[in-house]
């Protein structure tokens, strides 16, 4: 199906779009209570991870981080509003090229 109004530069090629059999991404889960533990080992095996998760995919699940449930929930509220915008609102963010 051909969407004459979503800008050419955000429709997939063929060749780009997902396919069906993809494996599931197994995303690095990184315990930042490691970094708080006192134990140099759990400490860098901790940093291990966080380096191996930039190198293979660039980023990674981090649990117990001590930041307040609120303060994660208002940048997804955000995010949420952004995404019912129409179309032309959402344009104005778009980011110049350089």
């Amino acid at each position: 199906m051909k969407h004459e109004s979503i800008p050419r530069q955000f429709i997939w090629l063929d060749h780009e779009k997902p396919c069906d059999g993809a494996p599931e991404l197994d995303v690095t889960l990184i315990d930042l209570g490691a970094f708080r533990s006192g134990y140099l080992m759990d400490f860098a095996r901790a940093c291990t991870l966080v380096a191996e998760a930039c190198r293979n995919h660039g980023f990674f699940v981090v649990v117990n981080h001590c930041v307040d449930t609120s303060l994660i929930s208002l940048p997804h509220c955000y995010m949420d509003m952004f995404f019912e915008l129409p179309l032309s609102e959402k344009q104005k963010s778009r980011r110049n090229r350089g």
